[in-house]
């Protein structure tokens, strides 16, 4: 199944047109086949494209309309019209991403989402900033955003945590674990940040799994520092596959968003820092909060692999 919509990108109210291509298993139209269309996630109100199912014809070929809907209209949303098909020769399903843009001159609270990783492997890890602004571009502080992953297509639980206030820089962060569903393909997971009136989303890719490599946690000690900052030990532990500790491997740690310093063991402070991993497979840096509070959010990386935490204080 291929599905291909004539716009991806469009305003409330605006039409795409939806095409579902089905192919035989020999690569011939698939014809008479039924096609059911729907809008799952929608989160611009859109309903199910019209009609909600339709024949293929004698290419293979079948078509409905999306209409993008009109909630949120300041924000720009993303909905997924998904088309399948159930028959004797087996099941099949396709989806696309649909942007429903925001309108111009709307007032009201405004949503951004920037990931810190938009491309990673399955048990990665991205740190999702939200950013919620008043309708006169300052920083709108105390809003409980909510976060979720809808569609998840690697089997992504909801980011953690699932909801979290607006600091006084308007900013939320919650942290996103790719799915190991479907480990030998590339999916796409949607991650959307939401408070009353205002939502954005972005698109993340789970990539193939290639091959077999070591694994990495990360620990902070502890999360949250006093509200004049303080020190935290960032750990990073490399084990292979039966477990046992890794020597020698860089781990690299960076600063993704936020104040503060991380300080190596040699004393070397800088944004981001390599570390090696000694003979318990642990490398460690020293994160150090600044006496005003804030939120940071921190990265630990081996080829392959990458774990986020956010300290708080």
């Amino acid at each position: 199944m291929t599905v291909t919509p004539s716009l991806t990108s469009l305003s409330a109210g605006a039409q795409s047109i939806i095409a579902a291509e089905v192919l035989n298993a020999d690569g011939t139209p698939a014809t008479g086949q039924t096609v059911t269309f729907t809008t799952s996630p929608s989160n611009s109100g859109a309903a199910n494209p019209t009609p909600g199912s339709s024949l293929t014809n004698a290419d293979g070929k079948a078509f409905a309309t999306y209409t993008a809907g009109n909630l949120l209209p300041g924000t720009t949303v993303f909905d997924v019209v998904t088309a399948s098909v159930t028959g004797a020769a087996g099941d099949a399903a396709g989806d696309v991403i649909i942007t429903r843009t925001a309108a111009a001159g709307t007032g009201g609270l405004t949503m951004t989402v920037t990931p810190s990783l938009t491309s990673l492997s399955a048990g990665s890890q991205s740190i999702i900033a939200a950013k919620v602004l008043n309708a006169d571009g300052t920083p709108a502080t105390g809003q409980t955003v909510t976060f979720t992953t809808s569609p998840s297509n690697s089997g992504a639980a909801n980011p953690t945590p699932a909801s979290s206030p607006t600091n006084a820089d308007g900013m939320a962060f919650a942290t996103y674990t790719a799915g190991t569903n479907s480990p030998g393909s590339i999916v796409f997971d949607v991650v959307t940040a939401s408070v009353t009136g205002a939502a954005d989303s972005a698109i993340i890719t789970r990539t193939a799994v290639v091959g077999t490599g070591n694994q990495l946690a990360f620990t902070a000690a502890p999360t949250t520092l006093p509200a004049t900052g303080g020190n935290s030990i960032l750990t990073a532990t490399v084990t292979a596959e039966n477990g046992s500790p890794v020597v020698g491997v860089t781990v690299t740690f960076s600063i993704l968003l936020g104040p503060g310093t991380i300080t190596d063991p040699l004393g070397v402070s800088a944004a981001t820092l390599p570390v090696v991993t000694d003979t318990n497979g642990i490398a460690w840096v020293v994160f150090t909060g600044l006496a005003s509070p804030g939120d940071t959010a921190i990265q630990a990386s081996i080829t392959g692999r990458n774990k986020a935490l956010i300290i708080s204080w």
